[in-house]
C-alpha cells in the first residue's frame, strides 16, 4: 500500500534533515525534524503524521506542523508518544544566544497543544548552553526531559533533568533550571533515559569523572558509564 521508493512526508524548499519518530499507537508514525525552508543556515522545527495506509494525514499541515520557528534556530532534537495518539518532543534552541532546552506537545489532531506555550516550553534557560534532550513520559500526560549541561564549566557539563506537567507547565516541586542528576568532576555526557514505571525515570550516561582533557584536542578520555 506504500509507495514503492517511500512516502513524501515534506518536500519544501532547501533542506530537511534529521528525521526523528514515534509510534501513533494506530500503526502509523509521527515525524519530526528540523527544516531550513526559511533559512539557509537556520534550522526549525516541523513534524508530519504519517497513516497506517502509507498516506500522510490530510488534517496536519502539507509539508508539516511548525513546532518552533523562534530565532536562532531549534536543533537536536527527540520525540516520545503522549500515550494518546500524539507525542512530545525537545530540542536545543538557540533564541537566546546560548542554547536553552525546550519542548512541545503536538495533539493527533495535527496541533500543537493550546495549554502549552506556541514556541515552546522553555524547561531550562540557565548559563552558558545544554544539549541532546532525551525524554520520556511520565505516565500521566507529562514527561520527563534530560540533557548535558556546561551551566559550571565550558569543558565540563553534568547531567540534569526537568518534569514537565500534562498542563505544559514546569513541575513547581522540581528545581528551577533543573535538577541535577550528576555534578561529578570532570565530563558527564549524552544521557539517554527510560521510564521507571512508577512516575520517575532512569537515566544513564558517559562518564569522564576519572579520565584527563586533552587540552590539544579539546575531548576527555577514559570514559565510564554511570546511571541514575
Amino acid at each position: 500500500a506504500w509507495p514503492t521508493d517511500g512516502l513524501a512526508l515534506c518536500t519544501a524548499a532547501d533542506d530537511q534533515l534529521n528525521p526523528a519518530l514515534v509510534a501513533d499507537g494506530e500503526r502509523g508514525a509521527i515525524v519530526a525534524w528540523f527544516d531550513y525552508r526559511s533559512s539557509p543556515t537556520i534550522s526549525h522545527l516541523f513534524a508530519q503524521h504519517l497513516l497506517a495506509s502509507g498516506a500522510v494525514d490530510p488534517v496536519w499541515p502539507i509539508d508539516g506542523l511548525a513546532l518552533c520557528t523562534a530565532p536562532g534556530g531549534q536543533a537536536g532534537h527527540a520525540i516520545i508518544a503522549d500515550g494518546t495518539g500524539g507525542a512530545f518532543i525537545a530540542w536545543h534552541d538557540f533564541r537566546g544566544g546560548l542554547s536553552a532546552i525546550y519542548a512541545q506537545h503536538v495533539l493527533a489532531s495535527g496541533a500543537a497543544d493550546p495549554a502549552w506555550p506556541t514556541e515552546g516550553r522553555a524547561l531550562c534557560i540557565a548559563a552558558n548552553g545544554r544539549f541532546y534532550p532525551k525524554l520520556v513520559a511520565d505516565g500521566v500526560g507529562g514527561a520527563i526531559v534530560t540533557w548535558y549541561d556546561f551551566r559550571s564549566s565550558t569543558i565540563s557539563p553534568d547531567i540534569y533533568a526537568q518534569h514537565v506537567l500534562a498542563s505544559g507547565a514546569v513541575d513547581p516541586a522540581w528545581p528551577a533550571d533543573g535538577l541535577a542528576l550528576c555534578s561529578a568532576a570532570n565530563s558527564q555526557e549524552y544521557p539517554t533515559i527510560v521510564a521507571d514505571g512508577v512516575g520517575g525515570a532512569i537515566t544513564a550516561w558517559q562518564d569522564a569523572r576519572n579520565g584527563t582533557y586533552d587540552t590539544y584536542s579539546h575531548t576527555w578520555s577514559d570514559y565510564d558509564i554511570y546511571a541514575q
